[in-house]
């Protein structure tokens, strides 16, 4: 388990954050330009005939090899492997991607035989699924079933001298530092949300399970529509598999999943959020009708 680095949290809450791959993305450009620039000028430089004549025969050579062995064939990606999300940033700016976050908690039982649910495991990841945060909370009642066939909590992760455990308190300010100005995505966010005590603003909230494309009719022909479960839209949408029999739920895979739903759908979605938004401020510059 990993916990926060403080460090990474600071970059995020100030707008510099950039993930690992994107700066492996430039270095690799920038590398293969470089790369580039050195064999043009290389080439450019070494006109000899004894030269020529090798690159012919290397070239000669390779051409003949083919032909023996043939085209080779591009492994295919397995449906469990690929991730069926549009591979580009909508238009958006490192700035702009940066406004986006994705949450999920894991929940374990307090009170009476365990009915009652609080979170005890956290996490937070940006645009390109790094982690921004990802650790454990003691919950501030006893915990009387850890449900750890689903949630994966023990009850030494609960324990504050392990180094990936924190105060709920602590967490909780946390949490609604890195969330404070941003775009949150998650799937049943209200539960979430609930259990860490804080509040969100609608416009800046993207739930999947309360978006109308991802939802089901409660009967045939009923206008009544029910939130479906993550795992089904992760398996239909994306073709991946999540939260399989037998192991147990992981919140960073869980929030990664919730937010390339949304990213799926990010250019619908966005136009009814808009809608929505400046249909509010006209209702609310209008006032109330008499």
């Amino acid at each position: 388990m990993v916990s926060y680095d403080e460090s990474v949290v600071e970059a995020f809450l100030s707008d510099s954050f950039v993930s690992v791959n994107q700066v492996r993305r430039i270095r690799k450009s920038r590398s293969s330009s470089e790369d580039s620039n050195d064999s043009t000028s290389t080439t450019a430089s070494s006109n000899t005939q004894e030269e020529s004549s090798t690159s012919s025969d290397h070239r000669q050579c390779t051409k003949n090899r083919r032909k023996k062995r043939g085209r080779r064939q591009r492994p295919k990606m397995s449906k469990t492997a690929s991730s069926h999300v549009p591979n580009h940033d909508f238009g958006l700016s490192l700035l702009q991607q940066n406004e986006y976050v994705a949450l999920d908690c894991e929940m374990v039982g307090v009170g009476p035989r365990g009915h009652k649910s609080a979170v005890a495991h956290v996490c937070v990841v940006n645009w390109w699924g790094a982690t921004v945060l990802n650790c454990h909370i003691q919950t501030r009642e006893p915990v009387t079933d850890y449900r750890t066939f689903v949630s994966g909590v023990t009850a030494d992760d609960l324990k504050l001298d392990n180094v990936d455990c924190m105060t709920f308190e602590d967490c909780r300010s946390l949490v609604q530092s890195i969330l404070h100005g941003k775009i949150l995505v998650g799937h049943a966010l209200k539960n979430d949300l609930h259990a860490l005590d804080i509040n969100h603003p609608w416009y800046d909230t993207r739930d999947t399970a309360k978006y109308k494309p991802y939802m089901k009719k409660a009967d045939h022909g009923s206008s009544i529509l029910l939130p479906r479960k993550l795992k089904e839209l992760t398996k239909e949408r994306l073709h991946r598999d999540i939260q399989q029999v037998g192991n147990v739920h992981s919140p960073m895979e869980d929030a990664i999943a919730a937010f390339d739903l949304y990213k799926l759908a990010y250019a619908k979605w966005e136009k009814v959020m808009k809608y929505n938004k400046n249909r509010t401020q006209e209702i609310m510059d209008i006032g109330p009708v008499q």
